[in-house]
């Protein structure tokens, strides 16, 4: 089924993005500009230096929806989130061993019907959003939920009044895109998976805020009315799913797609202030072109492959650069062209925000660019090689360093 969002969107950001029907498409089109569009020189790229592979089981694959890299009694672990299982495999980073895995419920007091993220500040502590009752759990490492804490006020699933929705943010949380922690406090970077419509701009909060410590939740950072005002149709969570970093004075540096600049902000306040950051190939973004209603999947498809984009932007505090991902253009694709074979990018910039290069990497055949993270090794990103005559499957990564031009 070739349907845009239904590919690309989870269930329940899909039946509130199809019932909430009091935004209407305009005549009005944004065109955001590369100002620096062929200017800049790079003198950086992206090369790889490694792989790093774990055999997975029969009941697990690749392509995990999570992934979490945890520090534990001096050991690097890597986390992951099994959907088939309802649970959370650990291996050992340096070994590529496995370790152990936490199971879940999916009836009953321990249950957690869909892990949409989670953060474990460690084996025995973890923090776990489930998407579906949209709250946070708190989980041993026997699989036991011990709090459950609410995200949004009176909040049943099995209601068909979805005008929360207009006031409290969906999560498509991803592994270049996660749950952070700074100090104590939990940030899940939200979205609004329709048009932001004037009337809620300046109210619509996709930032939510989890205080470990007393257990509060609150929420933080609207969008800027310069990409997302004037009724303008972005209607997917492609284009308003924001990606943030963390700066260690607790700034966040968030990207958002439609934009060649990132927008920093303290993470309690809320006035923005922008910086460069985009590809030197990137051209003019556009918003979706049409009269009324919702866009169609042809519309919504047309203008995603029409697009430069971009997504995650990741700090690598060991060689003090931020990597920021983009997908590149397709203007020969149709309808017909998979979603897949849109390829991907990453600009390398310094810490300062200097442009220093970019890399394409290549497309979502071989590769998932959303399981992407930092190692003292290099980035990391999850490779599939069906070209491997073996009955055993690996979660693999290819780790990328530095090349000096």
């Amino acid at each position: 089924m070739k349907t845009f969002y239904l590919k690309r969107i989870d269930s329940i950001i899909f039946i509130i993005f199809s019932s909430i029907m009091i935004f209407s498409c305009t005549n009005n089109v944004a065109h955001i500009k590369n100002v620096n569009q062929g200017k800049m020189k790079g003198t950086y790229s992206l090369a790889v230096n490694g792989e790093k592979k774990f055999l997975l089981d029969d009941n697990t694959a690749t392509k995990p929806p999570y992934i979490q890299l945890i520090e534990d009694s001096g050991k690097r672990i890597l986390s992951f989130y099994n959907p088939y299982k309802n649970a959370i495999y650990f291996f050992d980073y340096e070994t590529t061993e496995y370790y152990k895995n936490i199971s879940y419920y999916r009836q009953g007091p321990n249950a957690i019907s869909r892990i949409g993220a989670y953060f474990a500040v460690t084996s025995d502590s973890i923090y776990i959003l489930d998407s579906h009752l949209m709250r946070i759990n708190l989980s041993n490492n026997s699989g036991i939920i011990k709090q459950k804490y609410p995200l949004i006020p009176s909040f049943d699933p099995k209601s068909r009044d979805y005008s929360w929705a207009l006031y409290y943010p969906q999560y498509t949380i991803q592994t270049f895109n996660p749950i952070i922690k700074y100090e104590n406090k939990l940030f899940l970077p939200g979205l609004a998976p329709f048009s932001v419509d004037d009337s809620i701009i300046d109210r619509f909060r996709f930032m939510t805020c989890f205080d470990i410590n007393n257990h509060t939740i609150k929420y933080f950072h609207t969008y800027p009315a310069e990409l997302y005002g004037n009724n303008i149709s972005w209607n997917s969570h492609i284009y308003t799913q924001a990606y943030t970093e963390i700066t260690d004075d607790g700034y966040f540096i968030i990207s958002f797609p439609v934009s060649h600049n990132l927008y920093t902000v303290k993470w309690d306040e809320e006035k923005y202030e922008t910086i460069y950051g985009g590809s030197n190939n990137a051209k003019t973004i556009t918003s979706i072109n049409c009269e009324f209603g919702m866009p169609t999947d042809n519309k919504l498809i047309n203008n995603y492959f029409k697009n430069d984009l971009y997504s995650a932007i990741i700090y690598d505090p060991w060689r003090k650069i931020y990597y920021r991902f983009f997908s590149k253009r397709k203007p020969d694709a149709t309808v017909e062209t998979p979603i897949n074979e849109k390829e991907y990018g990453v600009v390398i910039m310094d810490e300062n925000f200097q442009y220093l290069g970019e890399t394409i990497i290549g497309n979502e055949t071989t590769w998932n660019f959303a399981n992407s993270f930092v190692t003292v090794e290099g980035l990391n990103i999850e490779y599939m090689d069906f070209s491997e005559d073996s009955e055993e499957e690996f979660l693999r990564f290819k780790i990328f360093i530095l090349k000096q031009l």
